[in-house]
This record gives structure tokens, sequence and C-alpha cells, in this order.
């Protein structure tokens, strides 16, 4: 997670009103639970289903503001 184009994409993003990271904050990596694993593979199946490019995908454990592009 410190891809520098990764870090500039989250500092872009909000939850609820607040940057969903500063250049400066802690950063945590945690592996995904059962049922988080399931909900992602049934949305890059809908993805991929509907033609969309599923290569890549992003995963929020919070309410995004605006969605990602």
């Amino acid at each position: 997670m410190q891809e520098p184009w990764f870090v500039a994409e989250l500092e872009t993003m909000r939850s609820g009103g607040r940057p969903l990271l500063c250049s400066d904050d802690a950063r945590q990596v945690r592996l995904a639970l059962p049922a988080e694993i399931a909900a992602v593979e049934l949305e890059r199946g809908l993805d991929e289903a509907r033609g969309e490019d599923a290569e890549y995908g992003f995963a929020f454990l919070v309410p995004i503001d605006v969605p990602p592009n």
C-alpha cells in the first residue's frame, strides 16, 4: 500500500465528508473475512456479466461518498 498512485487515489476519496486517507496517516492491511470475500466476488461476477473491466477492484469497509471511477 505504498504505491504513490494508490495513496493519491485514496486521498481524493471521502467517507462521511472526511478524507479516507491523509498522506501522514498510519496504514494497516488485514486479511478479508469470508463474508467480505464473498461480497467482493459476487460484485466482481456481476461486473464481468455486464462486460465491465473486472481485472482490478477496490473494496471498502466504510461508505464512500462518491463511488470511485
